[in-house]
């Protein structure tokens, strides 16, 4: 019996005392009661504290109330026991085959155990990194690449649809400077002030040359173009590979370009237009490039701190080097290289020469009242909806502000039919919540439905008790592509999603290395490797394990094998808790519990037959229990994107 199976016979009891008026509940019956746990050994499998939750509103005392559940639940199937406790707790003991049948029902279920319908019906955008396509992704990238990818997996399996995207920064000031940076090392030539380092564009150089022989050879203003357009496309093409190695693979790769219309003039172009689409979503990043319009802009959010370095003569209004993520980017700008950015013509506030995608979303919200123009600037009431302040959109020379793409791309998601947009953002964007909920009501949807923000906190990696700040390779970033040497995926991805999100993180590379059962990740994948012995020594001896599966389950009545088989069927409740909360970590720290269960089974309850030991039903229902508890884990560090190791 799981807990689910639990709740509906509390929901029933409930419902049969109403109907014969031996309880009045004036709000109706519940559709489920909590079950939870005990915490101490001895107050039975499970508990509820449902009489204290119901008896005011029922007229009587809670005892009183417990008392005539526990009467009537006494009756049902598969509870041997149930007790009233102190002041109306419910203790509920199951019966030892009612019980074992759960791991019974795992095994037949396989790979779809631990899903539910919880978010069924439900189209979800999760948009967990942006990245300018200018160098390696970082230490931070791969944190929401690892938390990112397994809330999406958790929210699938909860039912919902679920589409992963990724904002690509391929517009601005700093895809000029990555451009001729990579033409300045292909001349054998320093790269411009405040442009990219790093071994990285050495490499990039030597590449694009090696491609696209004769483009050195090619106009001043065409060569330069082709050297940033190629760059991106081979530098998109690492980020990609690198991510899909990393286990995360996004539906969607969303170009900012693509948003404000921009159209390729070389023959090199089209490096953003790619997309995992793997769940048949559209693409919509056609990824086009040009040379970059005036009044671009890479980062600014209205306010942020800009984390590029630029001298402030050449930098041109509102220009700002920070992605999406709010992590530091490697790039810097001077005007020597990028004057597309800065412009001194006193426009008004007119979205007749914006892209369509803009125009249109800004014209729609300006005709619904939400939009007023000042100081020949553009805003948006976002103080209407709670915001500390109203935001601009269009700047006073012309210049469409980060708020403005973001305000137009949430759009597009909406009208790509996505119910709910969810937003992985870097910790320096809390003041960033306000306006994105304000911005959604503006637009006419729920802020607490159809848009969600989390913000995510820094990351540190130590190695021989040093942080990890610089790589020769990738400038003055730790790149992902170094962490996946260092570290390894699964033991990377795992710590990184084991933590709260909004937690900072201090980590030691040895320790996540390290194989010792105080290693959360080998402890686990281990925990999952002596499952997978079992099972094969059991079809050496000539065990079938489908006719395990269905053996008497009335033989599990040792504690340990209770204690695992009630940890085991708590699992569908952490994945659907995990999703509804937003927090996969609950499932490592689950996995972490139940192989800790597992253990104390194993070493209190021999599974085989030893030397001439004729198998029996024992030892069928006992190794039907480790294959259940293979399934359990092995599910469990899937949703994480973490591998189940069969040996170790």
């Amino acid at each position: 019996m799981t807990p689910e199976q639990l709740s509906d016979a509390f929901v029933e009891a409930l419902r049969a005392l109403v109907e014969r008026r031996e309880l009045t509940l004036p709000d109706g019956v519940p559709g489920s009661v909590t079950i939870e746990r005990p915490r101490q050994e001895g107050h039975g499998d499970y508990a509820s504290n449902v009489a204290l939750q119901l008896a005011k509103k029922a007229g009587t005392n809670p005892r009183a109330f417990a008392e005539l559940i526990a009467e009537e639940l006494g009756q049902a199937d598969g509870i041997a026991a149930i007790e009233v406790a102190g002041p109306g707790f419910l203790n509920v003991t199951v019966e030892a085959s009612s019980q074992g049948r759960v791991a019974a029902d795992i095994v037949a279920a396989g790979p779809a155990y631990g899903t539910s319908n919880a978010l069924a019906g439900e189209r979800i955008n999760v948009e967990f990194i942006s990245a300018n396509p200018t160098g390696p992704l970082h230490l931070g990238h791969t944190r929401w690449a690892a938390v990112g990818d397994a809330l999406a997996r958790v929210l699938e399996a909860a039912g919902a649809v679920v589409s992963r995207e990724f904002y690509i920064n391929d517009r601005g000031t700093q895809m000029d400077l990555f451009g001729d940076s990579i033409l300045a090392r292909a001349l054998g030539e320093e790269p411009p002030a405040y442009g990219y380092q790093g071994e990285y564009v050495h490499e990039l150089a030597a590449q694009v040359v090696a491609e696209n022989p004769g483009i050195l050879e090619l106009p001043d203003d065409e060569r330069r173009l082709a050297f940033r357009e190629e760059g991106y496309r081979i530098q998109l093409a690492n980020q990609q590979a690198e991510l899909a190695e990393f286990h995360t693979v996004f539906d969607t790769w969303f170009s900012e370009r693509d948003l404000h219309g921009v159209v390729p003039t070389s023959s090199t172009s089209g490096a953003g237009s790619s997309t995992g689409d793997r769940d048949g979503f559209e693409t919509v990043a056609s990824a086009t490039s040009s040379t970059i319009g005036a009044g671009s802009s890479t980062g600014d959010r209205d306010g942020f701190e800009t984390v590029a370095s630029a001298t402030s003569s050449t930098i041109g209004a509102g220009f700002s080097t920070s992605d999406r993520d709010g992590f530091e980017t490697v790039a810097s700008a001077t005007s020597s290289t990028s004057g597309a950015s800065s412009s001194t013509s006193d426009r008004d506030s007119s979205t007749s020469d914006l892209s369509p995608n803009v125009a249109e979303t800004l014209e729609k919200l300006r005709g619904e009242g939400h939009l007023y123009d000042a100081d020949r600037a553009l805003w948006m009431r976002t103080t209407d909806f709670g915001d500390d302040k109203d935001r601009v959109l269009i700047r006073s020379n012309g210049e469409l502000t980060y708020f403005a793409s973001d305000t137009a791309y949430y759009l597009d998601k909406r009208v790509r039919g996505f119910d709910r947009c969810i937003y992985l953002l870097g910790a320096d964007h809390h003041g960033y919540v306000g306006r994105l909920r304000a911005m959604a009501a503006c637009a006419g949807d729920d802020p607490d439905t159809n848009i969600e923000v989390l913000i995510g906190q820094l990351v540190k990696i130590l190695e021989n008790g040093q942080e990890l700040k610089l790589s020769k390779r990738a400038g003055n970033i730790v790149s992902l592509r170094e962490l996946i040497d260092l570290i390894g995926v699964d033991a990377l991805r795992y710590t990184l999603a084991r933590y709260p999100a909004d937690s900072p993180l201090t980590l030691d590379a040895a320790e996540m290395t390290r194989q010792a059962s105080d290693n959360p990740v080998f402890y686990v994948q281990y925990a999952h490797a002596r499952v997978s012995s079992i099972l094969r020594n059991a079809g050496d001896l000539g065990f079938d394990t489908v006719a395990s599966a269905t053996s008497s389950t009335s033989e599990l009545t040792h504690p340990r094998e209770g204690e695992l088989l009630r940890a085991l069927a708590e699992f569908p409740r952490v994945v659907q808790g995990a999703a509804v909360l937003r927090e996969p970590h609950r499932v490592a720290r689950y996995l972490e519990d139940t192989a800790a269960a597992y253990h104390r089974f194993y070493d209190s309850c021999r599974v085989l037959p030893q030397g001439d030991e004729e198998p029996n039903d024992l030892h069928r229902a006992r190794l039907m229990l480790v294959d259940a508890t293979r399934v359990v884990l092995a599910n469990g560090l899937a949703l994480l994107g973490v591998s189940a190791p069969e040996r170790m």
